[in-house]
């Protein structure tokens, strides 16, 4: 199966915090963003394994841009022209008094309370504003900027900056960022950033390259009739299988992975644990449900991060099964690892 291009283990990334003779900064903003650019690093190294490392410069003062924050207005995440004019405004400013060498990605951060930017802004390699920046001390790839929906409570910098981020590095939008929500998004990190589990899931860990060979097992479909299988939890650093792949086509797959809440999820009690089965759709890409959820009818929608989607528990546990096209996968029994059986009609 292809992957992508392979990443270098070390990236650069600078936090640049700008602000205006209307919306001032607050001077302690880094007892706040400190902490957030923290959980963005580890959770890189986390889901990669130890493969991609971050690493972060910052500007301990505010950068003062000129006029007012209405001059730098965007209207909604992704909205054009304005997510060049903000860029074209702001990079010749803060490339005069920041230090831009060696720096991949921009995340700045804005007042708190500011009024021009209710989203977010960004952009990325392959969009025409980075593709047409020049610098002699780097090449910038992308930036973020996290609007005032992120001052909430129920939502953090970090998980913004990490599912924008990895669009950057390939990795498609898991599913329609309006619209329609389906439950297979409250399990990745590219599908609902604000979701219960903020997870890179083993497939995209896979076609990244954030698996090794030895964690990924593909089900022989040929004269199989029943066959046991031991998953490794996907944020484990254990040895052993964390992805099962079953081909049903040139362009689709069964695929299985064993979820647990981490650090990272949202703080709610009871977040269950246990064997996600989904299928992949390869003619479907960004933007669209390439992945769906494959669990048992019935299941209500009862998980939720405070006043975000309210999700049903999509996860396989102990007796749990489903039946997925000509296969039947079940949860034999749970704990440190998950044992599942794959059996075919």
């Amino acid at each position: 199966m292809p992957r992508f291009q392979s990443y270098p283990t070390k990236y650069k990334m600078a936090l640049i915090p700008i602000d205006f003779a209307d919306f001032e900064g607050d001077k302690g903003f880094r007892s706040r963003v400190n902490p957030q650019m923290q959980l963005l690093s580890d959770w890189y190294k986390d889901v990669s394994g130890g493969r991609f490392i971050i690493e972060w410069v910052v500007s301990d003062e505010w950068i003062r841009l000129p006029g007012s924050g209405k001059d730098y207005f965007v209207e909604y995440s992704g909205k054009y022209p304005d997510t060049t004019n903000f860029w074209n405004k702001v990079l010749p400013v803060v490339e005069s008094k920041f230090d831009l060498t060696g720096v991949q990605t921009i995340n700045f951060l804005l007042p708190l309370n500011q009024e021009f930017i209710y989203e977010s802004v960004q952009s990325f390699s392959f969009l025409p504003e980075m593709k047409n920046f020049n610098s002699s001390k780097t090449k910038l790839y992308s930036f973020a900027a996290a609007g005032t929906v992120f001052e909430a409570p129920d939502t953090d910098l970090w998980e913004y900056w990490a599912h924008e981020f990895g669009h950057e590095i390939g990795l498609a939008h898991v599913g329609a960022s309006r619209g329609q929500v389906e439950p297979i998004m409250q399990m990745e990190l590219l599908g609902d950033h604000d979701g219960p589990y903020r997870e890179m899931g083993g497939w995209l860990r896979f076609i990244i390259g954030w698996l090794s060979d030895s964690q990924v097992y593909c089900q022989e479909t040929t004269g199989l009739t029943s066959n046991d299988i031991s998953l490794v939890p996907l944020p484990d650093s254990k040895d052993g299988i964390k992805l099962v792949v079953i081909p049903t086509g040139a362009d689709s797959a069964i695929v299985i992975d064993s979820r647990r809440p981490t650090k990272y999820g949202c703080p709610v009690p009871n977040l269950p644990g246990g064997v996600l089965v989904y299928t992949y759709d390869a003619k479907l890409g960004n933007q669209s449900y390439f992945f769906k959820a494959h669990y048992p009818e019935g299941r209500q929608p009862t998980i939720r991060c405070e006043v975000r989607t309210m999700y049903p528990d999509i996860l396989l546990h102990t007796g749990d099964s489903v039946q997925v096209g000509a296969y039947k996968i079940t949860v034999t029994s749970s704990g440190t690892y998950d044992q599942i059986r794959i059996t075919k009609n």
